[in-house]
């Protein structure tokens, strides 16, 4: 028999998503699926209450979104999310695949997005939705293969301990998180998030600031953003966002008027 690693690893995203859509082969009895349902609930339920446990110092509680545990800490106007995603594809009976979420929201996002955001009452608050290995070096995507052993779920709670908390306490402290914004040495938030958490966290002249000092001095981008936020201006529209970062940080700075600050 081949023997199962506590954790898969990939470089690739390609490589990731392939895996975890092939899953493993189906059981074909209708015993075979319900101790796999079986399985998956214990595997799940085990990993949630071990690392619930180690992180209770820290301020998270568990709770369940859909089923699926998720483990949150609200500090501030944050809001820092765990969750453990089990591979739907899956059907060994032998252990559970997962994935670690990390999610990150700041309750000021949403007023700051309602200016622009299109309906305005769905403006999101989230910040930031990785997978935990991203943290690592070199970034990477990975599988837990819960059920094997009791040393899987240390190698998890080690993972999360020395990868996501110092990740989240870097938003919590408002000196650093101001010097790491303006310095671009937040991984996983892109600049026009970072835009608006700047104008949520220390108001619309530190947003102009920003805007000055890490987008609008890059030539290329610079001047791209500053025409498409001017083109905005001058047709009196809010602009909009989507997927396209020049014309969110323009949006962004049209609607506030960071040109002109």
């Amino acid at each position: 028999m081949v023997e199962i690693p506590r954790r898969n690893v990939f470089f690739s995203q390609r490589d990731f998503q392939h895996a975890w859509n092939l899953g493993s082969k189906p059981l074909g009895l209708i015993r075979g699926l319900r101790s796999r349902h079986q399985l998956v609930q214990k595997s799940l339920s085990d990993a949630a209450h071990f690392l619930g446990g180690a992180l209770l110092s820290e301020g998270f509680a568990l709770f369940h979104n859909g089923g699926l545990p998720l483990l949150e800490r609200r500090s501030g106007k944050l809001i820092e999310e765990i969750l453990l995603h089990p591979n739907p594809n899956s059907r060994d009976d032998r252990y559970v695949p997962i994935r670690i979420g990390l999610h990150l929201s700041h309750a000021g996002l949403q007023t700051t997005r309602m200016r622009y955001w299109n309906p305005p009452s769905r403006a999101p608050s989230s910040i930031a939705s990785i997978d935990l290995g991203a943290l690592e070096m070199p970034p990477r995507w990975v599988i837990w293969n819960l059920g094997l052993d009791h040393e899987t779920l240390i190698d998890l709670v080690d993972s999360v301990q020395a990868l996501a908390l110092p990740w989240f306490k870097v938003f919590e402290n408002e000196r650093e998180l101001y010097r790491r914004l303006f310095r671009l040495e937040i991984s996983h938030v892109g600049l026009d998030t970072a835009l608006e958490l700047v104008i949520a966290e220390f108001g619309e002249y530190e947003g102009a600031r920003f805007l000055s000092e890490c987008i609008l001095s890059d030539p290329k981008l610079g001047s791209r953003v500053r025409e498409q936020s001017l083109r905005i201006l001058r047709a009196q529209r809010s602009g909009g966002v989507g997927h396209d970062q020049v014309s969110n940080l323009a949006t962004i700075a049209a609607c506030f008027g960071l040109l002109g600050k």
